[in-house]
């Protein structure tokens, strides 16, 4: 983590929600613009239960360790998460969703 820590960091990511899905994502230090982080992952399940017709984004710090996750552990610790010039836009907006039944 250290080369994140006290970074301002940009975060730019692309997915596709459908059965057949895409994600990806590409993190880049500013100072320097090293990438820190390149990843993607085609056909992928990105749908969640059958009728659903919308997404809605997630956006912060989630943090997950071991099998307790809302039980103290020694390697979670305090973070601070500072957002700039965050923009969120539909590349091919769908005027007519329907609802997905398989």
């Amino acid at each position: 983590m250290s080369d994140f820590e006290g970074e301002w960091v940009q975060a730019r990511t692309e997915s596709h929600f459908c059965r057949d899905g895409y994600y990806g994502i590409k993190l880049t230090r500013i100072s320097d613009g090293k990438v820190l982080m390149d990843y993607t992952n085609e056909h992928i399940d990105m749908w969640r239960d059958k009728g659903t017709t919308n997404v809605r984004s997630k956006h912060g710090i989630y943090r997950n360790v071991g099998k307790n996750p809302f039980g103290s552990n020694a390697l979670l610790k305090d973070e601070e998460l500072y957002l700039t010039d965050f923009k969120i836009y539909e590349k091919k907006s769908n005027d007519n969703p329907q609802a997905v039944d398989d």
